[in-house]
């Protein structure tokens, strides 16, 4: 399962290749999108994203105030086979 963090216009790109490839999507965004930008993908909580996706696709800008009050989790290792994308 594919984990999208920010699903502006390169997230929802990243959805449709990783689509091609039959990976389901979740995705986390500082709001839930409507049923037509998210095309399928389904909402998640940030730490639900963590805990259930196999690769974790960081599409947003490095900037302190956009990343989650929990981001430090991003900074720990993924427990295997987890795979941090950027």
């Amino acid at each position: 399962m594919l984990g999208i963090l920010g699903m502006g216009g390169i997230g929802r790109n990243m959805k449709k290749k990783a689509e091609a490839f039959g990976m389901r999507v979740v995705y986390h965004n500082r709001k839930e999108l409507s049923e037509d930008m998210a095309g399928g993908a389904r909402y998640v909580g940030f730490e639900e994203l963590l805990k259930t996706s196999d690769v974790v696709s960081l599409n947003l800008p490095l900037n302190v105030r956009l990343l989650p009050p929990t981001s430090t989790a991003l900074l720990q290792p993924l427990p295997p086979p987890k795979t941090p994308s950027n």
